[in-house]
């Protein structure tokens, strides 16, 4: 079996894509109990080379007071210099560095730099395919047809695009055809089976719909983001994590992300959430413990203390543990030495390897998880959020006494909407920066107090990304 593997990797994706679909199922592989990547297949995705010419880097202005966001921030603005191409690169490719990079995401369209938000809803196809679909419910991105191609996982597009905050109103083509997230979403809710995986339609439509949300879908089903969970939460149990995508991380970051918004809506964890939340919980302290003396996150993922040479296999699981943790922790619990220890250690191997090659998928839900991380500790960076109404897009007012004193000059408002939500003075990204410094102390607020021990989940502060409301 290892020897087909190497032999498909050297062969690269010409051959990985014109034989696979004899080897995986077409239901995405998600029941397949092979592999631990993001498909669970024995085929491996093609690899990215190393980084280009600094066209494509994302524009970063400006300091953070904390170092270790300054380092976070350099990470991303390496990995933004791998270039990709739409005439070279596949739908699941793209759409994992969109994931990554946000609205910042540049790609090479006929060898110009275009905005990759902006060209992906313009309509895009591969290999003569729409990537997006209408439905008899709304509208979908095109379904699993051979690994790495479209997307690998049912909604798994949907939950992409979620972490942009973009708004239902967001509009795409499919087939020359105008639709929009709504559409996605409403197709996401009839579809949705126990025959089916759930962790992304999980991820995308708790970002999307209240917590307390209740549908029926197209079967006449009752569905709700609680009986989701459970199913997700079930299935984690009936065989090991490695069993499942990438070690089961991302379902731990649907489910994490489920609870956040719960939590964020001023409802308690009972019954099956506090099942939820107990694996979350028991899935932290497995990182923290199985973590390396380097900083890094186990190479197994939740399964044991294991470390690897090469940077594919390392940020491979490193970088999704990271992406996890990064939506799991409380905020207090980002101030953590080991957390921020976790978050330096694959920043910098992400720059340390910035000429080395690594998938797609392993890179840049690492690079997603330095995002979480940044939108959750830096109060001068736009965090991404949804946004269901004009106003939530508008820049947070000042004071009445701010006002007063120095009055808003016209058009401020609207410049600093557009500013990059990355904020760094530019540098070289092999220039030292420290994790901790004295001249820098985490900010103390009321979400910072320590948890009530009685309850763990009473102090605990939901980042603005993953909700439509400045938290």
């Amino acid at each position: 079996m290892q020897k087909t593997v190497d032999l498909i990797r050297i062969l690269g994706l010409s051959l990985a894509l014109s034989v696979t679909s004899t080897l995986v199922p077409t239901n995405a592989c998600a029941q397949m109990d092979v592999g631990s990547n993001e498909l669970n297949t024995t085929v491996e995705e093609p690899q990215l080379g190393g980084v280009s010419d600094t066209i494509n880097v994302i524009p970063v202005r400006g300091t953070y007071r904390d170092p270790l966001a300054n380092t976070a921030a350099a990470a991303i603005s390496s990995a933004s210099r791998r270039t990709l191409s739409t005439d070279v690169h596949t739908p699941w490719q793209i759409m994992h560095a969109l994931l990554g990079l946000r609205k910042d995401f540049r790609i090479n369209h006929k060898d110009r730099m275009v905005n990759g938000l902006q060209w992906i809803s313009n309509g895009p196809q591969f290999e003569g395919e729409d990537w997006f679909l209408t439905s008899d419910w709304g509208a979908k991105a095109h379904p699993y047809s051979k690994p790495y191609a479209f997307e690998g996982h049912a909604n798994q597009s949907l939950a992409i695009l979620s972490m942009l905050g973009l708004p239902p109103e967001h509009k795409l083509k499919a087939g020359g055809k105008t639709i929009t997230i709504a559409d996605m979403i409403n197709n996401a809710k009839m579809e949705v089976s126990e025959k089916e995986e759930v962790s992304w339609s999980l991820w995308a439509l708790s970002r999307y719909l209240p917590p307390d949300a209740e549908w029926q879908n197209k079967d006449g089903e009752i569905w709700t983001i609680e009986r989701m969970a459970k199913l997700q939460l079930d299935r984690l149990m009936k065989k090991p994590m490695m069993k499942h995508p990438c070690g089961g991380t991302h379902a731990m970051f649907a489910l994490a992300h489920a609870r956040n918004i719960r939590l964020q809506a001023g409802l308690q964890l009972r019954g099956n959430w506090l099942q939820v939340d107990q694996q979350i919980r028991k899935c932290i302290e497995l990182a923290r413990v199985q973590q390396q003396e380097n900083g890094q996150f186990s190479t197994k993922f939740f399964e044991g203390k294991a470390t690897e040479e090469d940077f594919d296999k390392r940020i491979a699981s490193s970088g999704h543990v990271l992406e996890f943790l990064m939506i799991s922790l409380s905020q207090q619990e980002l101030n953590s030495s080991w957390v921020r220890r976790g978050v330096d250690a694959t920043a910098r191997d992400i720059m340390a390897n910035s000429q080395s090659y690594v998938k797609c998928a392993p890179l840049y839900h690492a690079v997603n998880g330095l995002r979480v991380f940044l939108d959750r500790t830096q109060a001068n960076s736009r965090p991404d959020r949804i946004a269901t109404k004009p106003f939530d897009l508008r820049p947070t007012p000042r004071s009445t006494n701010q006002q007063q004193s120095k009055p808003r000059q016209p058009g401020t408002e609207r410049r600093r909407l557009l500013l990059p939500r990355l904020r760094l003075r530019r540098s070289s990204t092999t220039q030292e920066l420290p994790i901790e410094s004295k001249g820098w102390k985490p900010a103390t607020r009321k979400s910072d107090i320590p948890a009530d021990p009685k309850d763990p989940t009473k102090n605990f502060k939901l980042p603005s990304s993953t909700t439509g409301k400045d938290a």
